[in-house]
């Protein structure tokens, strides 16, 4: 009876020790990060949308810095902080007015830019998956996102080599500390190829509009449609020097007969509220939902405002008579 309690209790104190030995294991299991990613987020239709609405607020955030790169570096802006005793290097917006720009300038950075083109080349590489794992997921409906990813790609881009001209190019995206961060710089003439068959794709693959969604008015504009990749396309030709093609592209926009210029006398609803028949892609701000358009802030005369930037209305009568 003894050696049969024995047993048991020796049974019993082996249980207890390698029971915790195996949830310790599994403790100490964990998944790497970016397998979870893959395999709990990518699972319908609704994800993707989700992840390309987010390159959109990606664009939002980096309205400003488009501006400064170009509007503010030409002669149609002028600063309000220039020539009035203001500290010029507590303030990056007069140190691109004062040609006064080092790399500890704000819109000298490039972080934010291609925080957003690895969320974009994030949608390019896993739309497919979550295509295979939703059964009512169209293929259609995957090209238009894999279309809007690259409409997206391709506009930051072409900010990116016009601003600065030879910049990393960054085509895949960052899923693991395995990967090598340091991309040389690629020559503006590769930039603008892979800016064209970006471009390219994105008109085969996007929807001439969204008039299946309730929000159909903001989405056909506020979200790239084949128009839109038209319009940047024929910019990027323009650039390259590529007249046929160009006009090519804004044929095919003009023949479409969706859009209309506006009357002079209502010139200012292209800027406010916007959404105007004339326009083709905008970034849509929602003040309920408070997304905030930081240029109102700087242009505005309105108690309160920043005031930062006007108009040099007379440097544009100068330059352009009443005939031009």
């Amino acid at each position: 009876m003894k050696k049969r309690i024995s047993k048991i209790l020796i049974l019993f104190v082996v249980t207890l020790i390698i029971l915790p030995q195996q949830a310790c294991d599994d403790m100490l299991s964990l998944s790497p990060p970016d397998n979870l990613t893959r395999d709990e987020f990518w699972q319908s239709e609704e994800d993707v949308e989700g992840a390309i609405i987010g390159c959109y607020n990606g664009l939002q955030g980096l309205l400003i810095s488009y501006f400064m790169w170009g509007e503010a570096r030409g002669e149609l802006v002028g600063s309000r902080n220039v020539g009035h005793g203001f500290s010029v290097s507590a303030n990056p917006n007069s140190q691109f007015f004062n040609h006064l720009i080092t790399e500890e300038n704000k819109y000298c950075s490039w972080k934010d830019v291609y925080s957003n083109i690895n969320k974009i080349n994030t949608v390019l590489k896993f739309a497919p998956l979550a295509k295979e794992r939703d059964d009512v997921f169209t293929v259609e409906k995957e090209q238009n996102y894999i279309g809007e990813a690259k409409f997206m790609r391709a506009l930051m881009y072409f900010y990116l080599v016009r601003s600065f001209r030879d910049v990393p190019l960054v085509l895949k995206a960052s899923l693991s500390d395995e990967q090598s961060y340091m991309v040389k710089q690629s020559p503006p003439e590769t930039v603008l190829d892979t800016i064209e068959a970006d471009l390219i794709d994105a008109v085969k693959m996007l929807p001439e509009n969204y008039n299946w969604a309730e929000d159909r008015e903001i989405r056909n504009i506020g979200r790239a449609t084949k128009y839109a990749a038209y319009s940047l396309l024929a910019d990027v030709y323009l650039w390259r020097y590529k007249y046929k093609e160009a006009l090519e592209c804004t044929n095919a926009i003009i023949n479409s007969k969706k859009f209309a210029l506006v009357s002079g006398g209502n010139w200012f609803d292209i800027f406010f509220p916007g959404n105007s028949s004339e326009g083709i892609f905008e970034l849509q701000f929602s003040y309920a939902d408070q997304e905030k358009n930081d240029m109102i802030q700087y242009f505005s005369d309105k108690e309160g405002a920043k005031i930062e930037f006007y108009v040099q209305q007379d440097k544009v009568f100068d330059n352009y008579s009443l005939w031009d």
